[in-house]
């Protein structure tokens, strides 16, 4: 009677630390997701922020109907900053209209060329 009741004691821990084990492998595998989520969500922050910039900084060119060389700096909520890691630069083209590019330490993040249109008056 003993010797059986080892026996179902034995096979309920055996049990009982499979499914702890699976449990932590589950686990691990949901932070893992998790985080990987994150990343993909400030990419797309920083994406979404650069999109934005570089289309503020054409609409103005494009209003101003061309205009000089500028570079901007924003720091990481998208507002104009002396030191922030995103850079904005906007240059001229020999052929015509500006090329704006967004870039942060990583590298570039968004690229756009814009025309300006000259009006008649």
């Amino acid at each position: 009677m003993n010797l059986s009741q080892n026996r179902r004691s034995s096979l309920l821990l055996m049990e009982l630390a499979l499914s702890i084990f699976i449990f932590s492998v589950c686990a691990g595998i949901c932070l893992r997701v998790f985080a990987y989520a994150r990343s993909i969500a400030q990419d797309s922050r920083a994406l979404s922020g650069a999109v934005l910039a570089a289309t503020t900084a054409a609409e103005r060119y494009k209003a101003a109907g061309g205009g000089k060389p500028l570079s901007v700096r924003y720091d990481g909520d998208w507002n104009e900053n002396e030191t922030g890691p995103y850079r904005l630069t906007l240059s001229e083209r020999p052929e015509g209209g500006a090329k704006i590019v967004v870039e942060d330490e990583a590298g570039v993040l968004y690229t756009l060329t814009v025309r300006a249109v000259s009006r008649g008056g």
